[in-house]
């Protein structure tokens, strides 16, 4: 299922500093969140996707409907916290600024369209076998035996 374009519910949070609720609806954000010092929400925000599989979304956070603010600012300080979610898959990141602005960037990446790969080693990578390091961590080799036979 394309994330992206598809339809799901995410709960998000970080220990004891926030909690919400992430909803994807074809193509669109929709996130609810609390924090110790009040209330934020984002409707219909958009989700850029670059290729099929992985989206990305960077959101202004609202905190005020009309003159009634759901946000207490005396003494904020600008934090960045990792919320985490359910789903090891979605990652987010909460910007908190000192003037009461909050925003956050969700990246996803859709483990059904692009499967984890199964080794994390870079020697799986490499073009060339590794070289032998034998030579350069055995202090038991005498002088003479090393280089050539030269002595030092």
């Amino acid at each position: 299922m394309e994330i992206a374009y598809g339809i799901g519910i995410y709960c998000f949070s970080y220990p004891q500093r926030v909690r919400g609720a992430l909803i994807t609806v074809r193509g669109r954000i929709y996130i609810f969140g609390a924090t110790r010092r009040g209330f934020f929400w984002r409707l219909n925000g958009k989700i850029f996707s670059p290729y099929p599989g992985h989206f990305e979304s960077i959101l202004g956070l609202r905190t005020r409907v009309g003159e009634v603010d759901f946000l207490l600012k005396a003494g904020l300080r600008d934090e960045v916290l990792p919320v985490r979610f359910r789903c090891d898959w979605l990652h987010g990141t909460l910007f908190i600024r000192s003037n009461g602005l909050y925003s956050i960037n969700i990246n996803a990446t859709d483990p059904e369209m692009l499967p984890e790969i199964a080794s994390k080693t870079p020697e799986d990578f490499a073009r060339l076998p590794m070289e032998d390091a034998d030579f350069y961590f055995n202090s038991r080799k005498k002088p003479d035996q090393v280089a050539g036979g030269e002595n030092w």
